[in-house]
């Protein structure tokens, strides 16, 4: 009788539903209106029998909520299922493989991103070693360039591309950093392999946290750039050396204690450096061309004749215009010269052409 009565009563606050109600349900709101009652069990029982190879990890079964002897009052039954041993209902079993599906999803997530991320460092650290190498190339060809200069003053300058240090201790000095950039993969050592790799992973993490910050208004593509940026591990350092004094770095008090042409050869020699490191990013067929307005003013003859030959040794064609400089230096081997003539007293410009072989300056008759 109690029994009885607690499943009795139970019914009544609709602890379950009778099987009839559910089929009235799904018929109201547009399911199954082409099945019976019968046909929808049978498709649940075959669901079941479906899906319990899928799920035998978990051994569903189901069983009566009514004891036999209640044979006469309408029960349900109850599907059930265990979870790391222990018994669960259908619910707690929806949720567990709910939870897993998403732990599994979140970790291959986690995996696509390291591989990604390996996948990337690997392609970065090729083209972040292939373009340091063309940079210690080409600091090198400069300074070959500008201690074949002479100059009246004996002034010698010279580029120094020296690394930054490390920001935190997951990165490496540049030093340290060029130097296994440099180790050719194949017998790079597997802790150094991951040192490398680590470093490059901490760039991406930097990345990565900057993106998610609210006041950031660049894309992670651009974070990245600036991020990956090889260019903001190193810096130029112009070096000075005077007769034979040692190498010192060209700071602003060094440069205000030159003299005027000193000073024009610590001004235009960085500046051609800079010029032929854009330009050897260039076709081989590319003009190299600069512009120069009132060139070289105020240096003296024998420092305009080694500036010449520095552009001629990096190779510009040029275009420079002045009121003194005809440019019939030794260093100068081709040179086309245009002068403007204006006679007092007239309204026009008249336009003289010469032509300088390297020995010779000859006019160029109309």
């Amino acid at each position: 009788m109690i029994l009885r009565y607690f499943y009795e009563e139970y019914e009544k606050i609709h602890y379950w539903l009778n099987k009839e109600d559910v089929f009235d349900m799904m018929l109201k709101i547009g399911l199954f209106s082409d099945s019976t009652l019968n046909q929808c069990q049978l498709d649940l029982q075959a669901q079941f029998q479906n899906h319990r190879l899928v799920l035998q990890d978990y051994l569903p079964s189901y069983r009566s909520v009514l004891p036999e002897e209640l044979a006469d009052i309408p029960g349900r039954l109850e599907l059930l299922a265990r979870i790391q041993g222990r018994r669960a209902g259908f619910q707690a079993l929806v949720n567990y493989i709910g939870g897993a599906i998403a732990e599994l999803q979140q970790l291959i997530q986690e995996q696509e991103r390291t591989l990604f991320e390996d996948i990337m460092i690997n392609s970065i650290t090729k083209t972040i070693r292939r373009h340091i190498r063309t940079s210690c190339e080409w600091v090198q060809r400069m300074n070959t360039a500008m201690s074949a200069m002479n100059t009246s003053s004996a002034l010698r300058l010279s580029l120094q591309w020296k690394g930054r240090k490390a920001e935190n201790d997951q990165e490496l000095d540049s030093r340290e950093l060029i130097t296994l950039l440099e180790t050719d993969a194949q017998i790079m050592k597997p802790q150094d392999q991951q040192r490398l790799a680590g470093h490059f992973r901490n760039r991406l993490a930097m990345a990565r946290k900057e993106a998610e910050k609210e006041e950031n208004q660049q894309s992670f593509h651009q974070i990245m750039q600036e991020v990956m940026d090889y260019r903001r591990w190193f810096e130029f350092t112009i070096l000075y050396q005077s007769g034979d004094e040692k190498k010192k770095e060209l700071t602003n008090s060094a440069f205000y204690s030159f003299s005027g042409g000193e000073k024009a050869i610590a001004m235009y020699v960085p500046l051609f450096s800079a010029v032929s490191a854009k330009y050897s990013m260039a076709r081989p067929d590319a003009p190299q061309i600069i512009a120069l307005d009132e060139a070289f003013a105020g240096v003296d003859e024998n420092n305009i004749d080694g500036l010449f030959k520095l552009i001629e040794n990096f190779r510009f064609d040029y275009i420079m215009n002045s009121q003194v400089l005809w440019g019939d230096y030794p260093s100068v081997k081709h040179l086309r010269i245009a002068e403007l003539y204006r006679p007092d007293g007239v309204h026009y410009v008249t336009v003289m052409d010469y032509q300088w072989n390297g020995s010779v300056k000859s006019w160029i008759p109309e």
